[in-house]
C-alpha cells in the first residue's frame, strides 16, 4: 500500500455557480429576479470561463454578496462548499433546537458513535489504494458531515437537559 494520499477537488466556484443556477428547482429567470440582476448577467456571471483575463473572457464576475441569497433560494450549497474547501474549512448545518429526555441523550450518543464508525469505515476503504477518487471523497464528506452533525446535536441537546 502506498504511503501517500491524493485528494482531488476539481470544481471551481464558477462551476459551482453554474450548477446552482442551471440544475435547480428554481428557474434561472426566477433566480435573476430574486437576486435583482439581469438574466443575461446571471448567465454570464456563472459561465465557467477558463480565459478569465484573455480576449475571450466574459469579464463578468458573480457578486459575492449574492452567494448567500442564491444558496438559500436554491437550497444548493455548492458555492459555499467550494469556498470552504479552498479555505481548508468545512461548514456544518446547525442542529435544530429540541427538548429531550435521558433516553434521547443515550440514543443521540449511540447515533454519533454509529456515524463515526461509518465515517471511519469509508475513509479506510477509500485510502486502501492510496488515492481518493471524487466519488469516494463525496462519500467521505457526507459521512463526516453526518458524524459531526450527530455530535453537535448531542452537544446541543445535552445543554437543554
Amino acid at each position: 500500500m502506498p504511503n501517500t494520499l491524493t485528494i482531488k477537488q476539481t470544481r471551481t466556484l464558477k462551476e459551482a455557480l453554474y450548477e446552482m443556477i442551471h440544475h435547480s428547482d428554481v428557474s434561472p429567470k426566477e433566480i435573476a429576479e430574486h437576486l435583482d440582476m439581469a438574466l443575461s448577467y446571471l448567465y454570464r456571471a456563472a459561465t465557467p470561463d477558463p480565459d478569465t483575463d484573455g480576449p475571450n473572457a466574459t469579464g463578468v464576475r458573480f457578486p459575492a454578496k449574492k452567494i448567500v441569497p442564491l444558496t438559500l433560494l436554491t437550497g444548493n450549497y455548492a458555492a459555499l462548499d467550494v469556498m470552504n474547501y479552498q479555505a481548508g474549512r468545512v461548514a456544518i448545518p446547525l442542529p435544530k433546537v429540541s427538548r429531550i429526555n435521558s433516553d434521547e441523550v443515550v440514543a443521540g450518543a449511540l447515533k454519533a458513535t454509529v456515524e463515526f464508525g461509518e465515517f471511519a469505515k469509508e475513509v479506510q476503504e477509500s485510502i486502501e489504494d492510496g488515492h481518493i477518487s471524487d466519488r469516494e471523497q463525496k462519500k467521505i464528506d457526507r459521512e463526516g458531515f453526518e458524524t459531526i452533525q450527530a455530535i453537535l446535536a448531542l452537544m446541543s441537546d445535552s445543554k437543554r437537559r
